[in-house]
């Protein structure tokens, strides 16, 4: 699963709030299954924002740390 281009592509769908995406290069070999589960974090987060937020800008970052894979977000 290429997580960058599943992300930026349901990202790309939606016209408000603006969402921009940050993935680390080194995500681009996940396990298929963490790569589903982190592809469902983010469009729940979207999903969330888009209803509850009123944001006009959500910021996705995913990157890989000591500890594992983490999704952050984070709004205006």
């Amino acid at each position: 699963i290429d997580l960058r281009a599943a992300i930026e592509t349901l990202a790309s769908g939606v016209k408000h709030p603006a969402i921009h995406v940050e993935i680390n290069d080194e995500l681009k070999d996940v396990d298929p299954l963490q790569a589903h589960t982190l592809f469902r974090c983010a469009q729940e987060i979207i999903t969330n924002a888009i209803r509850h937020a009123g944001a006009r800008n959500l910021w996705l970052t995913l990157e890989r740390g000591d500890e594992g894979i983490s999704l952050r977000a984070r709004d205006d």
